[in-house]
């Protein structure tokens, strides 16, 4: 039964088996995702605007563009490591792994991780600082919704930092474990 009418699905499951199914789709997500953390600046800048922050007295205006600095650099940081990911999801698995999925899945857990404790680390500890040393950033919340910039003092500056070394450590943790099992399951089919 080798004519086209009971064939015709293979190269689509070729497809799925190989991986390419998962690492393709990815790989666009992480260009999405780094596209917007490089974007989510100017919107920060948009809503600030829109909520008529640039009335608002000289210093408060002054700090605001101060900690927009500071999310403009993390926001293009976050986009080197979703860019610089999307390459590597693709080394994920090999032509002829049994398990495929599972490998993808563990990179993405690991790049968001990086990302988010990245993030989370340096945004904290600056704000932190920031709202410790000038009072005034302290009422920019009011001009930017989705809590965006918040104050957290010197306590805060630690705890952030503590917490993105910890969502670094535990999200890696995860990924490695999710491929160790893969890498044992491939090598002992073979």
């Amino acid at each position: 039964m080798d004519n086209k009418f009971f064939t015709f699905i293979r190269p689509y499951l070729g497809y799925i088996d190989s991986g390419k199914m998962f690492r393709q789709p990815i790989g666009y997500v992480y260009m999405v995702l780094a596209i917007l953390n490089a974007l989510m600046p100017l919107y920060i800048m948009y809503e600030a605007a829109d909520n008529n922050l640039f009335d608002a007295p000289a210093k408060v205006v002054v700090v605001f563009l101060i900690l927009w600095l500071i999310i403009a650099a993390a926001g293009w940081v976050s986009f080197q490591i979703w860019w610089d990911r999307k390459s590597k999801v693709n080394e994920t698995s090999e032509e002829g792994d049994e398990f495929v999925a599972i490998p993808v899945y563990s990179h993405f857990v690991q790049t968001f991780g990086e990302w988010a404790g990245t993030w989370f680390a340096v945004v904290g500890f600056f704000f932190g600082i920031f709202t410790e040393l000038v009072e005034e950033s302290r009422m920019i919340g009011r001009f930017i919704p989705g809590g965006f910039i918040k104050g957290g003092g010197i306590e805060g500056a630690i705890i952030s930092v503590i917490a993105g070394y910890l969502i670094i450590v535990l999200s890696r943790a995860a990924a490695e474990m999710l491929r160790a099992i893969v890498s044992i399951a491939n090598n002992t089919r073979k």
